[in-house]
């Protein structure tokens, strides 16, 4: 069973595909029930404040100990999208949400990206684990963080 929505550079709709929550009924035993959302973003600055606060209200509902790594994460994600996508195409977020997990991914259509930098530093500092991967239909990187144990995020 599957709720369907769309949430496309910023406006709320009911296009198929563009925005999932997934097996959300939450009786199903702890470690088979999943959700995932996602969203498409321009590539402008100000989709790395908006998947931002996207990210950190998913986090802060799902997963309140990961909410700060999320929005961190999924900032930086965006950022690097940005630079490698071009006017009129559009960066894809989404965020999985697991029993004990959040993984957050973004795929863009600018290929392989292989200057890390700043994100892969803040990337490894919250993750679990991390990938990226490139080819002709575009570049993905991906972010697991796990419930902590004993701490906050």
């Amino acid at each position: 069973m599957a709720l369907v929505f769309s949430i496309h550079a910023g406006s709320l709709t009911a296009l198929p595909g563009s925005f999932k929550l997934i097996g959300t009924q939450r009786n199903l035993p702890e470690k088979v029930w999943r959700v995932m959302y996602r969203q498409s973003l321009p590539p402008i600055p100000n989709s790395i404040d908006s998947v931002g606060v996207w990210a950190h209200g998913i986090a802060q509902t799902e997963r309140p100990d990961l909410a700060r790594d999320a929005e961190r994460v999924a900032r930086a994600l965006v950022s690097a999208a940005i630079r490698r996508t071009k006017q009129g195409e559009y960066i894809y977020a989404r965020i999985d949400v697991t029993h004990d997990s959040l993984r957050i991914e973004v795929h863009d259509p600018g290929g392989c990206d292989y200057a890390g930098g700043f994100e892969t530093a803040e990337l490894s500092s919250a993750a679990t684990s991390f990938g990226a991967s490139g080819d002709h239909t575009g570049h993905r990187a991906w972010v697991i963080l796990r419930r902590r144990r004993g701490g906050t995020s």
